[in-house]
């Protein structure tokens, strides 16, 4: 049996409250229209599972779709669980998990049971959750 490897990336908070963070996330998906923001196309089909397509485009002009199911929610302690995997690649699957920190901190951990996590996909976190938090800068 594989042992799953993890990697964890934490981003503090400067405009956004954990709530608001957390709301972003989870139905009704606000996150379709600041993905949008930042040049990243998002499709989420609302039906059991949340199910969400990310469309990426890398600067060699390759293009690849992330795919993702919320496995579960837990609003007491605002965290979500999702289930993500790189279209037509085999053994892509990956645990997603957003928390918070004590200090209101945005907390990601990604898990894999074949390998350790791509960067290009931490990155992609961090990317995300940075346009989240401008997002409430603005608004």
């Amino acid at each position: 049996m594989a042992q799953s490897q993890s990697q964890t990336i934490t981003i503090p908070l400067e405009h956004a409250t954990p709530e608001q963070f957390y709301s972003v996330f989870n139905p009704p998906y606000l996150i379709h229209d600041i993905c949008r923001q930042i040049g990243i196309g998002i499709d989420i089909q609302i039906a059991p599972g949340y199910r969400a397509t990310i469309q990426l485009q890398f600067p060699n002009g390759e293009i690849r779709k992330i795919e993702g199911e919320v496995t579960m929610i837990e609003p007491p302690v605002r965290t979500t669980t999702f289930r993500t995997w790189i279209e037509h690649e085999l053994g892509s699957d990956h645990k997603l998990k957003l928390e918070f920190t004590a200090d209101g901190s945005v907390k990601w951990t990604v898990s894999c049971n074949h390998c350790p996590p791509p960067d290009d996909y931490i990155k992609l976190l961090e990317s995300v959750s940075q346009a989240v938090d401008n997002h409430f800068a603005k608004n």
